[in-house]
C-alpha cells in the first residue's frame, strides 16, 4: 500500500510569472519576505510499513508552477502557497545558504544573482536517512502593482467577497468543498488594494475516480484559478478564486 503526501515548496523556473514585475533585492534575512512565483514539489510516495517506521525518506513527484508568499510569523518568516494553504515551510538564511521547509523536505540552495534562488530539494526519513531531488530548483521574486491589468476581469468579484461574504456571490456550495475551498474570509481590515497575478493550474488529488494514481503525471486543470495578492489594512493575503462557465462560484481561497 502506497501513501502519498502533497508537501508544497517553494522554486521554479522564471519564465513563468509573466504578468508580474521582478524585484531587484538582496536576499537576506527578511528579504525574502514578499510573494514568489515557482515551482511546488509535490510528493512523495513510500510503503505503509516505510511510513511508519520511518526507514525511507520522501520520494519526489511532479514539479509545479504555483504562487506562494513569505512573511513574517512571530520571530520566523514562513512560507505560504495560495493553493496548498499556510505555514508550508520555515524560511532562512544561514551561511549563505537559504532553507526553506520543515524536518521532511526542504530546499537548499543559494543565490546566483539577486532576482533568484536555485537548488535542489532534500527529504530526509525519520531516522535521518537523505534523498536529493537531482532536477534543479529556481525561483524570482514578483512585485505585485495594483494597477496590472485585470486579464481575467474577477478583481470586483474578489472584493464584494472579501468585503460582503461568499453569500454576495452565486456559489455552489457542494462544488465548493470538492475543489478544497477556504471558506473562511480573511479578517484584517478594510481591503486597501487587489493586484492580479496570474492564473495557477488546479492540482487534483486524490485523482477522479477511474485515474491512475501517479506522483509524477497528476491530474490538473489548467488556468483554473484566477490569483491575485491582497494588501488589507493590517496585512496581506494570497486570494484564488474560479467562476463556471454559468458564473457561479465554485472554488474559493485565500492563504
Amino acid at each position: 500500500m502506497k501513501r502519498l503526501a502533497l508537501l508544497a515548496l517553494l522554486f521554479a523556473t522564471p519564465a513563468a510569472a509573466e504578468d508580474t514585475q521582478i524585484e531587484s533585492v538582496t536576499v537576506n534575512g527578511r528579504s525574502l519576505a514578499g510573494v514568489w512565483h515557482g515551482t511546488l514539489v509535490q510528493s512523495g510516495f513510500r510503503s505503509l510499513l516505510s511510513n511508519l517506521a520511518g526507514v525511507s525518506p520522501l520520494t519526489f513527484g511532479q514539479m509545479v508552477p504555483a504562487f506562494c508568499r513569505i512573511a513574517p510569523l512571530k520571530n520566523d518568516l514562513e512560507m505560504s502557497c495560495m493553493q496548498f494553504g499556510d505555514e508550508m515551510g520555515r524560511a532562512t538564511i544561514e551561511d549563505n545558504i537559504v532553507r526553506i521547509g520543515g524536518s521532511r523536505m526542504t530546499f537548499e540552495g543559494d543565490q546566483p544573482d539577486i532576482n533568484r534562488l536555485r537548488g535542489h530539494f532534500r527529504s530526509r526519513s525519520w531516522l535521518g536517512i537523505a534523498r536529493e531531488n537531482p532536477t534543479v530548483a529556481e525561483a524570482i521574486r514578483v512585485v505585485p502593482q495594483a494597477d496590472t491589468p485585470d486579464k481575467a476581469g474577477k478583481a470586483a468579484l474578489l472584493r464584494r467577497i472579501l468585503e460582503q461574504g461568499l453569500n454576495a456571490a452565486p456559489h455552489d456550495a457542494d462544488a465548493m468543498k470538492k475543489n478544497d475551498s477556504v471558506l473562511i474570509l480573511p479578517k484584517l481590515g478594510a481591503v486597501q488594494s487587489l493586484s492580479y497575478l496570474g492564473q495557477e493550474t488546479k492540482w487534483d488529488w486524490p485523482p477522479p475516480p477511474g485515474v491512475e494514481q501517479d506522483i509524477m503525471n497528476i491530474p490538473n486543470r489548467p488556468d483554473f484559478f484566477s490569483v491575485y495578492f491582497v494588501r488589507f489594512a493590517e496585512g496581506e493575503r494570497l486570494c484564488g478564486l474560479h467562476q463556471r462557465d454559468d458564473g457561479v462560484l465554485d472554488a474559493f481561497r485565500c492563504v
